[in-house]
C-alpha cells in the first residue's frame, strides 16, 4: 500500500512563468489566484488545421484535488484552497475565479444542464460542506453541512434532479429544489471514509467506493443497499460508470481503482467482477472514461496516465503527465480533451485525438513541449 499524501497539508510548489489574464466576471472581491503557464502551447499544423495538443498552467493556490468539464466542454473547473478556477478551454487566457469559504475543496460536479456547479469540501475531521453555485454570477444557491468530516465526493444524477454527497462514512442523496437541497436518502454501510460516488447512466443505481476497501451498489429509488463488492485489497479511491450509447444492448459496467494498484470492472447490478487490470506500479487515485466509452484513463501517485481498452485489460499507451502525484482526471463530454491535476497545482489540458496522433506519427510523450 502506498500512503496517500493529504494535498491540503503542504504548500504547493509554484513554477515560474508569465501571469495569465484573470477575468473579473463572476469572481468575488477577494484576491484572485495567480495562474502561471508552466509550459507553452503545443500545436500540430496539418492540412491547414491547428490542433491543440497540450496546455499546462499552474494554480498558485494549492494542489489540484478536483477537475470537471462543463457539459458543453467549453470550460474546465479546477479546485484549489477556498477557490474554484473556471478556465475557457478554447481561449485559455479567459479565467474566472469563484471564492468560497471551504478550507479545502475535494470534489466538483457540473449540473448536466450547465449553469450550476456543486463543490464539496470542508475541514478534515471537523466539518464537511457542499455548495451549489450559480455560474453566471457565482451566487451560492444552497449549502448542506455534516458535522463529522470533510465532504469527499459529489455527483449529479444524469437527469439533474438529485445530488449525491459523501462525507465520512455516510452518503446522502439530495433532491434539488429551488435554492435548496432536501435529503431524500441517507446511505450507511461503509465503515470508513467514502472516497468516490457515481450514478449509473439511467440514474437507478449509485455506486460508492471507500477506504474500507469496499464498493457498494445502492438503489436510488429507495436507498437500499443492493450489493457489497469486497474484492479490492486496499482503499478504493475512484469509481466511474462506462458511457454507452442508447440501444447498445450491453450490460451496464463501472470501473473502480485504488491503493491495491488494480482497476476492477464490474457489472454492478449483478455484483459480478468482469476483469482486473494490473500493471500499475503504485496507488491509482483517479480514473475516467472517454466520452464514447471506448477507453478508460487512470492516474495516481506515479504521475503516469494510462489509456486502457474498455473491453479488455490492454493498456494501449501510457505517458508521464507529471513528476508528482496526479489527484484528478477529467474527460471532456465532446471527447476532445483530457485534463490532469497534480500535487504541484499544475493542470494540463491534452488533446485526446489519438487518430491525429497516429496519423502524424505523434506519441503523447513527443507532443510534450
Amino acid at each position: 500500500m502506498t500512503a496517500r499524501r493529504d494535498p491540503q497539508t503542504a504548500a504547493p510548489r509554484i513554477s515560474a512563468g508569465g501571469t495569465a489574464e484573470v477575468s473579473p466576471a463572476g469572481s468575488s472581491s477577494a484576491e484572485a489566484p495567480v495562474c502561471r503557464p508552466s509550459r507553452p502551447l503545443a500545436y500540430v499544423f496539418a492540412r491547414g488545421l491547428a490542433v491543440l495538443l497540450t496546455f499546462t498552467y499552474t494554480n498558485a493556490d494549492a494542489p489540484i484535488t478536483a477537475l470537471a468539464f462543463s457539459p458543453d466542454s467549453k470550460t474546465l473547473a479546477s479546485a484549489g484552497r477556498r477557490i474554484i478556477v473556471l478556465r475557457s478551454v478554447e481561449q485559455t487566457n479567459r479565467v474566472t475565479t469563484l471564492t468560497t469559504d471551504l478550507p479545502k475543496i475535494t470534489a466538483l460536479a457540473f449540473h448536466p444542464a450547465g449553469g450550476l456547479l456543486a463543490a464539496a469540501g470542508g475541514t478534515t475531521g471537523v466539518k464537511g460542506t457542499t455548495l451549489l453555485l450559480r455560474l453566471n454570477d457565482g451566487r451560492e444557491l444552497a449549502r448542506v453541512t455534516n458535522e463529522t468530516d470533510v465532504a469527499t465526493a459529489v455527483a449529479f444524477d444524469p437527469a439533474g434532479t438529485r445530488l449525491a454527497v459523501a462525507g465520512g462514512s455516510t452518503v446522502r442523496i439530495y433532491e434539488l429544489e429551488p435554492e435548496r437541497l432536501r435529503v431524500r436518502h441517507q446511505l450507511t454501510g461503509h465503515v470508513g471514509a467514502v472516497l468516490g460516488v457515481a450514478f449509473s447512466l439511467d440514474g437507478s443505481l449509485l455506486t460508492t467506493a471507500g477506504h474500507d476497501r469496499s464498493v457498494k451498489v445502492w438503489a436510488t429509488a429507495d436507498g437500499r443497499l443492493l450489493r457489497s463488492l469486497n474484492y479490492h485489497t486496499e482503499a478504493v479511491h475512484a469509481v466511474a460508470f462506462r458511457p454507452q450509447p442508447a440501444g447498445h444492448g450491453q450490460p451496464v459496467t463501472c470501473a473502480t481503482a485504488g491503493d491495491d494498484r488494480t482497476v476492477r470492472v464490474w457489472q454492478p447490478a449483478l455484483g459480478r467482477m468482469v476483469r482486473i487490470v494490473r500493471g500499475h506500479e503504485s496507488s491509482i487515485l483517479t480514473l475516467v472514461y472517454a466520452a464514447d466509452g471506448s477507453v478508460l484513463f487512470t492516474a495516481g501517485s506515479e504521475g503516469i496516465v494510462r489509456q486502457i481498452d474498455a473491453d479488455s485489460d490492454t493498456v494501449h499507451q501510457s505517458w508521464r503527465a507529471s513528476d508528482d502525484w496526479i489527484y484528478a482526471l477529467a474527460a471532456s463530454p465532446d471527447g476532445r480533451f483530457l485534463a490532469t491535476g497534480d500535487w504541484t497545482g499544475a493542470v494540463a489540458i491534452k488533446s485526446t485525438d489519438w487518430v491525429l496522433h497516429q496519423r502524424f506519427g505523434l506519441s503523447p510523450e513527443r507532443t510534450r513541449p
